[in-house]
């Protein structure tokens, strides 16, 4: 008479295949995976191929490409310029067979591809320094004041992130590069010669220190609406712009008052923009933090100038009246309420309970008690409101100040630049 299995013998055959499934599935998931990443990685030797091959044929029927870094389209090709209103309006044709990236950037240099930024699956595709294409864990992501090793062409050089988005990072260098130099040396020009004003001889010098820098993308296009910008002088300039190799600097009433020839790798700071790195890593500079320090120290404030201050707004107006000039009303809200907090420390010796004024990233290597050298501050491409006399600057102390502009041995350049994130890797 036949047998069939005991209970048991089941039992133990049903977990002899359950170890086997847990061991033989993740391996089958894994080969799976592998031959799916092998597959996208052919796909991108053949994408990058046929981006090669249209450049060198866009090339040969005489039509350059400028150098730079270049955002892929969803057909695959590549935008070579933009319009106004930030629609591609010329494209590089790619033909290829295969499956093009979901997003990705292309960086060209002298008609050769140089750095690449593909994103197959929501994953993404580099080139190391050897040109084999990898894959790159997760997204490269990179945080405000973090510091990072970059070699621009004329050796490593220290930067600090300021900002980032999918395919590239902005970076500020950690300390002033050259010497001092002045925003505008008014004395070597007639001033009132409305040909010559705005931060004429800071972005001559930037752009001479920079213009040898080979792994940099030139600035294609960028424009700086100066909003704190003068309006009762005559040489007052209102707008910067940046466009295929010259720029502009626009007085207020749409005369185009001077143009720097040449590429531009580099920039500055805006004031605006020091505001805005600053808020990303210390999140007690809040304007609601600024009126609450303001707020604390009003009946300090009252019994130094023996006045009745009950608000945080009446604080501000007395401050703005206290300065002697119009200037605040040119300012935002938040400015004029950091300002208010900054002449109450400078003017009335009232300290911060807590760090309400600038992280140390954005104020390093410069001058200490240990480093006396060292220059006092960099400038920011933004002027002084209501007298373009002055500009704004970082200063020293880990603050934002006016400064003369012809100041030429105190204050220096520290440049910004953009780059793919790719590039970081190498």
């Amino acid at each position: 008479m036949k047998k069939g299995f005991t209970l048991i013998e089941l039992l133990a055959v049903i977990v002899i295949l359950a170890i086997i499934a847990l061991i033989a599935t993740p391996i089958v998931l894994n080969i799976i995976n592998d031959s799916k990443e092998s597959a996208t990685l052919r796909s991108a030797e053949f994408y990058l191929d046929g981006v090669e091959t249209s450049i060198a044929t866009a090339i040969l029927k005489d039509k350059a490409i400028t150098d730079g870094n270049y955002n892929i389209l969803k057909s695959g090709n590549v935008c070579l310029e933009y319009d106004s209103d930030k629609k591609c309006k010329k494209e590089l044709d790619v033909k290829v067979k295969g499956e093009v990236p979901e997003t990705g950037s292309i960086t060209i240099t002298g008609g050769k591809v140089s750095a690449i930024e593909l994103v197959y699956g929501g994953k993404t595709i580099v080139q190391n320094t050897d040109g084999k294409l990898m894959y790159v864990d997760g997204e490269l992501k990179y945080t405000v004041g973090q510091e990072v090793t970059f070699n621009p062409g004329d050796g490593n050089k220290t930067w600090n992130v300021i900002d980032e988005d999918a395919t590239t990072v902005t970076l500020m260098l950690t300390e002033n590069l050259g010497t001092t130099y002045a925003w505008y040396d008014y004395s070597n020009y007639n001033t009132e010669d409305t040909s010559n004003y705005g931060p004429k001889d800071a972005l001559d010098y930037l752009n001479s220190l920079t213009a040898e820098w080979d792994n940099v993308d030139p600035i294609k296009n960028y424009t700086y609406i100066n909003n704190q910008d003068g309006t009762t002088k005559p040489y007052g300039y209102q707008k910067i712009e940046i466009k295929n190799g010259v720029t502009e600097l626009t007085h207020k009433d749409g005369e185009i008052i001077t143009e720097v020839t040449g590429e531009s790798k580099a920039r500055l700071l805006t004031l605006d923009e020091v505001f805005e790195i600053a808020s990303k890593t210390n999140t007690n500079l809040t304007e609601e933090n600024l009126r609450a320090f303001i707020e604390r120290n009003l009946a300090t404030v009252n019994a130094e100038l023996e006045t009745s201050l009950t608000t945080v707004d009446e604080g501000i107006a007395y401050a703005t009246q206290l300065e002697g000039s119009e200037w605040m009303q040119y300012e935002s809200k938040y400015m004029q309420t950091y300002f208010t907090v900054l002449a109450m420390i400078t003017q009335y010796g009232i300290e911060p309970t807590y760090d309400i004024l600038l992280p140390d990233y954005l104020y390093q290597n410069l001058h200490t008690d240990d480093n006396p050298s060292l220059p006092y501050g960099y400038w920011t491409l933004s002027s002084y409101a209501f007298d373009s006399f002055d500009s704004w600057s970082v200063s020293f102390v880990g603050r934002v100040y006016s400064d003369l502009v012809n100041y030429d041995g105190t204050h220096g350049v520290r440049p910004v630049i953009t780059v793919s994130k790719s590039k970081l890797l190498k």
